[in-house]
């Protein structure tokens, strides 16, 4: 299994960095949240196995502009061998976030060299429509429910390992959104990304997150989250040494920490 991921970390590296600068320049009064979570998680696909993971989310918001970032890194070794190494970050600026339409931009860095993918950039400009939004009548601040869907141009610069040219193409990618009160201390998280290639739909990817959370402390939270992602057409190994199947599913547990 090659282990070369320079260029795909350097990317990631970069949008990291650029988060946190692009931070310290919006406005001085926004709402600024963080958090932080580590977790384990049981993976089955491409990787069968038992990985750690970290999540790290910034966002800071005014009525004017909402800026956020995610950073994700997953590891794992079992007998000294490497089994999974998976590194992801993105940023993106949502234009007057709390209005029904919002445009936004977006920026993406991927790398796993499990699934032969060197490193895969991607940008994207869209449109996002909030469907149908409550909050608590004593703090506005608190959502009860909220349901939005996204559409956008997503542009893919991609190297795989088996292929070293860069691929590059365009996507249309449609997102729905769900965040949903069940409990006093329980929400439903729901994330959808799906990705068509625009000259040929049947080449598709699907990258989807659901999560229960609940309220611990202040502070802290618990959250059981299954993430399910599909590539219609996965690349392959030109000298067949091992498959990259269409499906990864993972269950994973977390301690959410909140900065």
């Amino acid at each position: 299994m090659p282990t070369n991921f320079n260029i795909g970390f350097k990317s990631i590296k970069t949008i990291i960095i650029t988060l946190s600068l692009s931070l310290l320049s919006l406005h001085s009064q926004a709402q600024l949240k963080s958090k932080i979570a580590l977790g384990g998680m049981y993976s089955k696909g491409n990787v069968n196995k038992q990985d750690f993971r970290f999540d790290a989310d910034l966002t800071k918001t005014d009525s004017l502009l909402e800026f956020s970032g995610i950073a994700k890194a997953v590891y794992s070794r079992t007998n000294s061998a490497l089994n999974n190494r998976e590194y992801e970050g993105s940023l993106r600026a949502d234009y007057l976030p709390y209005q029904v339409l919002s445009p936004f931009m977006a920026v993406t860095g991927y790398n796993n060299s499990f699934k032969d993918l060197n490193f895969r950039f991607s940008s994207m400009a869209g449109l996002k429509w909030s469907i149908f939004k409550t909050t608590e009548e004593k703090d506005k601040k608190k959502v009860i429910s909220s349901y939005s869907i996204s559409a956008a141009l997503q542009y893919d610069i991609e190297q795989y390992y088996s292929d070293k040219a860069h691929n590059e193409l365009f996507r249309l990618s449609i997102r729905p959104k769900i965040r949903q009160k069940l409990l006093e201390n329980i929400f439903l998280d729901h994330l959808t990304f799906i990705k068509y290639k625009t000259n040929d739909f049947s080449d598709y990817q699907i990258d989807s997150h659901t999560g229960l959370s609940t309220q611990i402390t202040k502070k802290l939270l618990l959250q059981i989250s299954y993430d399910f992602d599909y590539s219609s057409k996965p690349p392959q190994p030109q000298d067949n040494s091992y498959t990259v199947l269409t499906t990864d599913q993972s269950f994973y547990i977390s301690l959410v920490f909140k900065i």
